[in-house]
């Protein structure tokens, strides 16, 4: 699949299955990232992948998705098996 197909496929989620992703999959799906250009291949970046459901509640909650939610929203950042935060360094930027 070339980059315009995977462009025009691409869709977003908001709706989960309570199922639990695979590690091999988060894996998979970090490893992909990781080759993501970065300022002078600074590669400043590190992913931290969250499936503790008292932890991604939390994380929801800073990340303010009770917004989402009194806009007519679910919960779908806290509903996410699995939640796949970047990070950033400013030290390598």
């Amino acid at each position: 699949m070339n980059f315009a197909e995977v462009v025009r496929k691409r869709r977003m989620v908001r709706h989960f299955t309570p199922e639990p992703v695979p590690d091999e999959v988060v894996a998979r799906i970090v490893d992909v990232a990781q080759h993501a250009p970065s300022a002078g291949f600074s590669q400043g970046i590190s992913f931290v992948a969250v499936t503790d459901e008292p932890v991604r509640h939390r994380i929801a909650e800073l990340a303010g998705e009770e917004i989402y939610v009194a806009g007519g929203h679910h919960r779908f950042i806290s509903e996410a098996p699995v939640q796949i935060i970047i990070c950033a360094s400013e030290q390598v930027y």
